[in-house]
């Protein structure tokens, strides 16, 4: 990682990139000076990191090799980077966005070190852990769980331009990692090179996972067909933050929510700020949900911490009604979202129906 961290610095000589701004222990940021990163972000970055690593079973970066990401304004973006889409892109173990964090990137840096892989896999592995931003909402979509064609792919560019391919890519990675453990799909990463052929490819399945290629292939296609990224994400960091406490019976929460605070995350991709909570529910019932902001960019999102066989996403906006919905037992996502351009309040209250 040292050499992708001198190549970092090379590029910033001479494309008119920043200097580092922040250092935390995982990673390094260079940010353009009209840039600040919300209170929190850099420790959830640190977080990030630790967790994706411990996920797969290696090291986190320390030191020199810490991955270094450029946050760089939005204007001229594409003409200071590489990056071909005009979005965030990594190259050589650094990565850039304009947006920040950008975890799907930093999981691209984080593995950097163990070699280039099939952009099935790279950008399936990406996809599958980069964890949830300030989409609320999304429901569960048709897949087409014939992964057989994006095999066939070599550049990731055309992955993203094939459809769903992205989400496609990074569901058959999460079904790979619940069956066979992420360090096996590591494993699996580093012994498939990007031009395989398909007798090498089933042999690097075999060795690291024990399967032909052609059995996860079939494997995959019993997987449930409607999902989305935000059901099968790992959600890392989502399904291990601080627990919403039942008092009295219900949930009760109101607080402000500010860039500068120490546990908001941000700007994500739209200028969003977030609070990132769990909620424990120990009996499936009928609850009210309520939700209160002072902006009309105040959302509340609630999402189960499992995989594509739970409900969708549960999204209230400020000024909504109090909704009734089913809640199976089980941890939850609960993410508090608002503006980084201003501070404003919130508030959620969750109460089970007393009708029921």
């Amino acid at each position: 990682m040292r050499r992708a961290l001198l190549l970092g610095l090379l590029a910033a000589a001479c494309r008119d990139l920043p200097d580092v701004t922040a250092a935390g222990e995982h990673v390094l940021i260079a940010a353009d000076p009209e840039l600040e990163m919300c209170g929190g972000s850099m420790a959830h970055l640190d977080e990030f990191i630790a967790r994706l690593c411990a996920e797969f079973g290696i090291e986190p970066p320390t030191g020199d090799d810490r991955p270094l990401g450029y946050w760089l304004r939005i204007e001229d973006f594409k003409a200071r980077t590489r990056c071909a889409e005009g979005s965030a892109c990594m190259r050589n173990g650094t990565f850039y966005a304009w947006w920040m964090p950008a975890t799907h990137e930093v999981v691209h840096a984080v593995l950097f070190p163990y070699g280039r892989t099939l952009p099935l896999l790279a950008e399936g592995v990406a996809v599958a852990y980069q964890g949830l931003g300030a989409e609320v909402g999304e429901g569960n979509v048709s897949l087409d769980l014939d992964i057989a064609p994006l095999i066939a792919i070599r550049r990731s560019h055309d992955l993203l331009h094939t459809k769903d391919g992205y989400i496609r890519a990074g569901n058959y990675v999460a079904f790979l990692v619940e069956r066979y453990g992420a360090a096996a799909v590591l494993q699996l990463m580093t012994l498939v090179d990007p031009m395989a052929d398909e007798a090498e490819l089933d042999h690097a399945f075999r060795v690291a996972l024990g399967v032909s290629l052609e059995q996860t292939i079939e494997g995959y296609r019993s997987q449930p067909r409607y999902c989305s990224q935000l059901s099968y994400d790992a959600k890392l960091i989502e399904c291990a933050a601080p627990e919403l406490t039942w008092q009295g019976g219900r949930i009760a929460e109101y607080r402000a929510l500010a860039c500068e605070q120490e546990d908001v995350v941000g700007p994500l991709e739209g200028g969003a700020a977030a609070v990132f909570r769990t909620l424990q529910i120990d009996e499936a019932g009928w609850y009210i949900l309520e939700f209160f902001g002072d902006a009309p960019s105040n959302r509340l999102s609630l999402r189960p911490c499992g995989g594509c066989d739970h409900e969708d996403d549960i999204a209230l906006h400020a000024g909504e009604p109090a909704r009734r919905e089913w809640l199976p037992a089980g941890v939850y996502s609960v993410r508090l979202l608002g503006p980084t351009s201003a501070r404003t309040s919130v508030g959620v209250r969750i109460t089970p129906d007393p009708s029921q």
